[in-house]
Parts: C-alpha cells; sequence; structure tokens
C-alpha cells in the first residue's frame, strides 16, 4: 500500500499518538532541522506533513508549507494542502528547504519526488530526507514486528545510502551530507511509551505486554526510550 492509502485509514491514531508525547521525537525532528539550516524570512516546505510538527522545533522565524499526501492527516487540524509525491502545488524556485521525514519508505516514487523538490527549490537551497536505513534494527522491528501486530501490514522500502544519494544526484542535486544517526525517544512513564507506540505504528492487533516485548528487539536498558535511528541525507541546489 502508498502512503496515502496507509494514513488515509491510520493518520488519526498517529496524530493521537503525536499528541500525547508531543516531545518524545524531539531530536527526531532537531536532527534534519538543524541540516537544513534554515534563516529567518526563509521558506520551508515540509512533505509530508503528517499533523504538523515540524514547526514546533523550527528554531529560525521561517514560513512552513505543510503539503500533506493523505487527505485524513491533512485534516487534523494544522493548515495544510493536500499533494502529490510527482506534484507539489508549488512555483518553480519558490522555496529555500525541503523536508521529507519518516515517510519516504511508503511510496514508489522517490525519484519523481526529488524530481519536484528541485524544481521548487531555489538556488541554494537545501532538500534534506530522513527515514529508516535498511538492514538496521529500526527495518526489523517495522516489517517483522509492526508488520505482525498492525492489521494493515507493514511492508516499508527502506533506504540504502548510495542508491538513494545516486538518486538525488541524478536529478542534479550535490549531495554534502549521508549519515545514519542514532538517537532516542522519551517518555515519562512505560504506560505512556505504550500508547505513544500503539498509535504511531498501529498496533492495533497487540495488548501492552506484546507492545513491550516487541521493544526489547530495538535493545534499550532504559524502559523510558526507544532506541532509534534514521540516515539523514542533504542535497544541495548549486
Amino acid at each position: 500500500m502508498e502512503y496515502r492509502e496507509i494514513f488515509n485509514h491510520r493518520g488519526d491514531a498517529y496524530h493521537a499518538a503525536m499528541a500525547l508525547c508531543p516531545e518524545a521525537r524531539r531530536e527526531e525532528f532537531q536532527i534534519p532541522l538543524g541540516l537544513l539550516e534554515m534563516r529567518d524570512g526563509e521558506r520551508l516546505c515540509d512533505f509530508p506533513s503528517g499533523g504538523g510538527y515540524v514547526g514546533g522545533f523550527l528554531k529560525a522565524d521561517a514560513e512552513v508549507i505543510a503539503l500533506e499526501a493523505s487527505e485524513e492527516f491533512a485534516a487534523q487540524g494544522q493548515p495544510c494542502q493536500v499533494a502529490g509525491w510527482e506534484n507539489l502545488p508549488l512555483a518553480d524556485a519558490s522555496v529555500d528547504g525541503v523536508l521529507s521525514l519518516a515517510a519516504l519508505h511508503h511510496t514508489g516514487k522517490r525519484e519523481e519526488f526529488y524530481q519536484e523538490a528541485w524544481r521548487v527549490l531555489k538556488p541554494g537551497g537545501r532538500f534534506v530526507i530522513g527515514d529508516v536505513m535498511k538492514g538496521t534494527p529500526q527495518d526489523r522491528f517495522l516489517n517483522g514486528f509492526v508488520n505482525r501486530w498492525n492489521s494493515m501490514g507493514h511492508k516499508g522500502d527502506f533506504l540504502d545510502r548510495d542508491t538513494e544519494m545516486a538518486r538525488m544526484e541524478r536529478v542534479g542535486f550535490r549531495v554534502d551530507h549521508a549519515e545514519r544517526t542514532e538517537y532516542g525517544w522519551g517518555f515519562g512513564d512505560r504506560a505512556e511509551r505504550v500508547e505513544f507506540c500503539r498509535g504511531l505504528f498501529g498496533l492495533d492487533l497487540a495488548e501492552a505486554g506484546e507492545i513491550e516485548k516487541g521493544l526489547e528487539e530495538l535493545g534499550s536498558g532504559d524502559d523510558l526510550v526507544i532506541p532509534w535511528g534514521l540516515l539523514f541525507i542533504r542535497g544541495r541546489k548549486d
């Protein structure tokens, strides 16, 4: 299933999880925003924007243009316009940054999206993607544990570093950063951690004990932290 179909079905549960623990993924948002190097007065396109989480972590006084592929997500309260991966409703050379976080593994239209990012960026613009890297514990957790306990399944096509770099370079980007970064999602208590994961990952078939056991696959010694990590790639439009 493509991103739109998935989150038209469970975007409300995902958004409820983010509302329950809005600070849990703070570092996950701060890392790509740092790579984007946004300045006051610039414009950032966030696609797909989910429930509009990026703006709360942006330090610069920059405008965030929220675009979303799922109508259900777009209806979660943020000012947002529905868009497609291959057709962003923005003028040529109209934004300074484009961000796509934790969503590319649900679409087969990556290169079309990269072409659109190139089109809408101004010269000097920055394009940052962040997603799970193939062969990592997060890959195994999502396509293994989550796939078993989510009634829709989970079959993410996760990122291969060299392949994604090549795709971005074919479009015209100069890639100057491509690294996997590890960090943690933090919670106030174990029950909060379980309910966050139930909503974020759509674990509608799992009881609390099963979720706790599944999280052990990620290898944390701290009950209040979920170890996570994404591959972040930055391309520049020179």
